[in-house]
C-alpha cells in the first residue's frame, strides 16, 4: 500500500539499557525502547523488557549467512575446520560414512576369539608333538643318550654305559672276584660250602634235601600221620572259632547243639547264634543286628513274660497278619525265619506256657 505523505513520527524512547530498566514503570504496557548501549529495540511487557528485532550487526550478518542452496565448496574455510581434501581420514578400508569394521577388513579373517585353554595348533605342530616321548614311561627308540655322572655318584640318576665301566673300573663295582668261600679257580659250590646260621631264608642241607622223597605227597592218605597241635582230628572233639564254610552239605551222626544266648538288652545279635533267651517284666520293644546276608537264617526266641507290651522289630509278618496275643506271667516260643538279609521276617508263636 502506498506510504501517506502525511504522517506523524515514530520517536521510541532512547536512552541506557540500565536507564530505560530503571524507568520502565513510565513506559506504557507494550510501548518499545531503545537501548542504544547494545544496539538493540526492547519492547515493555508488564514492567519487564523484552528484546525484540535483531540488532543492526546482527542484521548485516544475516545479509552475509549462507543461505539454502548456496554452494559451499565455494566458501572460505576459516583456519582450525576441517577441508573434504584435507580431512586426517578419508575412508576406513574402504568404506566411508558410518563405518563398522569386521575383521577380514584388518587382514584377521582367520583370527576368532577363542580362548587361550581351547586354542587348536597347527598339523605341523601336533605332528613334531607326537614325535617326542612322554616324560612317564616312555619307550626310547634307536642310541640314547644321557649326560654321564662323575664316579661315586649314588642317585637316582641315570647311569650311562660310559659311568658303570668308569665305575668298575676305580672298585666301585666291587672289583673283580679273587675267590669264592675260600675257593679259587672254576668254583663249584655245595650246600655245605654256605653259611645256614641264619634262622630265617636258610638253605636246605644235603639231610634236609633227602627228606623231600618222604614228603607227604598227592593221594597220600593222611589218617596215618601224626597230628599236631591245633590241626582237626577225627577222633576228638574240635572247636571252630572262624566260620566255616562246608559247601558239599554236613553229614552228622549225633546231635546238632546249640548253645543258649541270653539277651543283655533288648537287641538280638544274629551273629552270636540261633537260641535266644530273654525275661521281660515291663514294655519292650526288640531289634535285630548282624543279620546274615544272602543266607536264610533263623532263631528261636525264649521269652519269660513277666509283664509289659512287647513290640516287634521292623519287617516282621505274622500268620494272618497279626501278632499272637500273649499272657503275661507266661512263657512264650517264637521262631523267625528271614532270607533276605531281614527285610522281611515270617514270625511263628506257641504262646502261653506255664512257667
Amino acid at each position: 500500500m502506498p506510504v501517506p505523505s502525511t504522517r506523524d513520527k515514530i520517536l521510541p524512547a532512547r536512552g541506557t539499557y540500565a536507564t530505560l530498566a530503571a524507568n520502565v514503570g513510565s513506559l506504557l504496557d507494550g510501548e518499545i525502547c531503545y537501548a542504544v548501549d547494545q544496539d538493540q529495540y526492547y519492547q515493555n511487557e508488564g514492567g519487564t523488557l523484552v528484546a525484540v528485532g535483531a540488532t543492526k550487526a546482527q542484521g548485516i550478518l544475516a545479509d552475509s549467512a549462507t543461505q539454502p542452496g548456496d554452494n559451499i565448496s565455494t566458501l572460505t574455510n576459516d583456519s582450525g575446520y576441517i577441508t573434504s581434501a584435507g580431512a586426517p581420514v578419508q575412508s576406513v578400508a574402504g568404506k566411508t560414512g558410518v563405518v563398522t569394521l569386521v575383521k577380514g577388513d584388518v587382514g584377521l579373517g582367520n583370527v576368532d576369539n577363542t580362548s587361550d585353554l581351547n586354542k587348536p595348533i597347527s598339523t605341523a605342530t601336533q605332528t613334531a608333538l607326537d614325535l617326542k616321548a612322554p616324560l612317564a614311561s616312555p619307550a626310547l627308540t634307536g642310541v640314547p643318550t644321557a649326560p654321564t655322572a662323575t664316579v661315586g655318584t649314588n642317585t637316582t640318576q641315570l647311569a650311562t654305559t660310559a659311568f658303570v665301566v668308569a665305575e668298575v673300573a676305580a672298585g666301585g663295582g666291587g672289583g673283580a672276584v679273587d675267590s669264592v668261600n675260600g675257593q679259587t679257580g672254576t668254583v663249584v659250590l655245595d650246600p655245605d660250602d654256605l653259611d645256614d646260621s641264619a634262622t630265617t631264608n636258610k638253605f636246605a642241607t644235603a639231610a634236609e634235601l633227602g627228606l623231600i622223597g618222604t614228603a607227604t605227597q598227592p593221594g597220600d592218605n593222611i589218617s596215618t600221620l601224626t597230628n599236631d597241635s591245633g590241626y582237626i582230628t577225627d577222633d576228638a572233639a574240635n572247636t571252630f572259632t572262624q566260620l566255616q564254610a562246608f559247601n558239599a552239605g554236613v553229614d552228622v551222626d549225633g546231635p546238632y547243639k546249640q548253645t543258649v544266648e541270653a539277651v543283655a538288652a533288648l537287641d538280638i545279635d544274629c551273629s552270636t547264634g540261633n537260641y535266644f533267651t530273654k525275661t521281660i517284666s515291663g514294655d519292650s520293644t526288640f531289634t535285630v543286628s548282624n543279620v546274615p546276608a544272602s543266607r536264610a537264617y533263623s532263631f528261636t526266641l525264649e521269652l519269660t513274660h513277666t509283664s509289659g507290651v512287647v513290640t516287634w522289630f521292623s519287617g516282621v509278618e505274622w500268620p494272618g497278619g497279626a501278632a499272637p496275643t500273649l499272657t503275661t506271667g507266661k512263657t512264650h516260643l517264637f521262631v523267625f525265619v528271614t532270607d533276605d538279609g531281614g527285610t522281611r521276617w515270617r514270625g511263628a508263636a506257641l504262646a502261653n506256657y506255664t512257667n
